[in-house]
């Protein structure tokens, strides 16, 4: 497995970023706007924001609330350092993302050239960046890249699209109706020290083309994955497909009071644009996460009534996971399948495959399950298809079609509820559909072999 080398990554960055004299943002005040806010007039900082960021290489926002309406362009060579006690928050009823860099290029249906336009050494550290929203309001209602929604996939506080050397520390957000940090098409990334207070979609979510990332010391609550790496992803959800390489995650810790206490890694193969886009997974690192309720390793398509949005099974080589703890006492998903025990489509694990997998590393797990209720249907591995699908609304929220191959599963020290296994293969479950209900489609299958146990 490649390593990725942090202090290198880390050294790379911070010479790359800009070194200038901070320039204070309330020396922009005149630029600041009033706007009504309920019957009461409050200070739209937008303009003041863009043409700091516009004249100068390094901004400092200091403590105070600081509204924004419209989106903020951060071209390249700039660092934004905020005091902790500084608010950046999104006006209610804004549509639109707060900040995104400069060069954002659609790569939804087509592989983005080397030499297209990218931004450089971007930075930002500090700060409390917040909408006021109070629930999860769905792809393309806020989080927009602009009014019009041009890029369909966009969906963030803070959006980056083609960025080398870009790093975010020390951050916190609240309230976020979509995901508070969607990357995509970006080389050499830090994301480190995030906290998410009371957040409805993603904490962290990558998408595809994107290599060399560290992200460290992630928490929060967050109502769906605290981290995400989805190479492939939903039309709705992503404009960059294609491949994730080299990361190292350390230190995930979703609240209790998160929703589904989950980490995701999505590969695939989009299909239907100008050429199919190859969306692996390779060369991951994870280690040191609790609180986790699974991690997700499946193909997964919109939901979707006949036939999925085109797709291939992905693959992914050399994810390691070490140091995990894991407290799956319910199934995730709450479909009819998972709640009444369903013997043939009923079954979840801990880890739960539906990619073609080579060299997975498990070491140093332990796992809190339920298998008291759940004695035929809960697994430490499930390894192929899924299915959700709701007889009344003919809706499939899955794809039970994928066929699958896990090969070279490792592991060592792994625990299931206090007790330490010795042979693994008893804990995992290949699934396997017949004809679950009328479709043009076959129904799949996954496999895995050769299982060993570590010295």
């Amino acid at each position: 497995m490649q390593i990725l080398n942090v202090k290198s990554l880390k050294k790379q960055i911070e010479t790359k970023l800009p070194k200038s004299k901070y320039v204070n943002i309330n020396s922009y005040i005149h630029e600041v706007q009033k706007i009504d806010k309920f019957g009461q007039w409050a200070e739209n900082w937008t303009n003041a924001f863009q043409k700091a960021i516009d004249e100068n290489k390094c901004i400092y926002i200091p403590k105070g609330k600081y509204y924004i309406n419209d989106s903020i362009i951060i071209p390249s060579n700039r660092k934004i350092l905020a005091s902790k006690k500084a608010e950046i928050c999104l006006v209610y009823g804004t549509k639109v993302l707060m900040m995104r860099n400069q060069h954002v290029i659609n790569g939804q249906n087509r592989i983005i050239l080397d030499n297209e336009p990218i931004n450089e050494n971007i930075s930002i550290c500090g700060g409390l960046w917040s909408e006021e929203s109070t629930c999860r309001l769905g792809q393309g209602k806020s989080g927009r890249y602009d009014v019009e929604d041009t890029f369909h996939g966009v969906g963030a506080i803070l959006f980056f699209s083609g960025v080398k050397n870009l790093s975010l520390k020390n951050m916190k957000f609240k309230n976020a109706s979509s995901f508070c940090v969607q990357i995509g098409r970006c080389t050499n990334v830090v994301v480190r020290n995030l906290q998410f207070i009371n957040c409805f979609s993603d904490g962290v979510h990558f998408n595809g083309d994107v290599k060399n990332a560290y992200v460290k010391n992630i928490k929060g609550e967050t109502g769906d994955d605290l981290v995400a790496l989805n190479a492939y992803d939903f039309n709705n959800a992503t404009i960059n497909n294609g491949s994730i390489q080299n990361f190292i995650i350390e230190d995930i810790h979703p609240y209790k009071t998160s929703g589904l206490k989950s980490v995701r890694l999505l590969a695939g193969v989009k299909k239907g644009g100008e050429e199919d886009i190859d969306c692996f997974i390779q060369n991951v690192y994870l280690s040191n996460m609790t609180g986790l309720c699974a991690v997700k390793m499946y193909l997964q398509t919109a939901p979707y009534i006949g036939k999925p949005e085109p797709a291939g099974v992905g693959w992914m080589k050399n994810i390691r996971f070490n140091n995990i703890k894991i407290k799956q006492l319910l199934h995730t998903d709450s479909t009819p399948n998972f709640v009444n025990k369903d013997l043939e489509k009923g079954h979840f694990g801990v880890f739960e495959l539906g990619a073609n997998i080579q060299d997975l590393y498990l070491t140093n797990i332990k796992a809190e399950m339920n298998k008291k209720d759940y004695p035929l249907t809960s697994h430490f591995i499930t390894v192929g298809p899924r299915t959700g699908y709701i007889e009344q609304k003919k809706l499939e929220i899955f794809d039970p079609y994928i066929e699958c191959e896990v090969k070279n599963v490792y592991y060592k020290n792994i625990k299931i509820n206090g007790k330490k296994i010795r042979d693994l293969t008893s804990e995992i479950k290949e699934v396997k559909f017949s004809k679950l209900y009328e479709s043009e489609m076959t129904f799949g299958y996954g496999k895995i072999e050769n299982i060993k146990m570590l010295n």
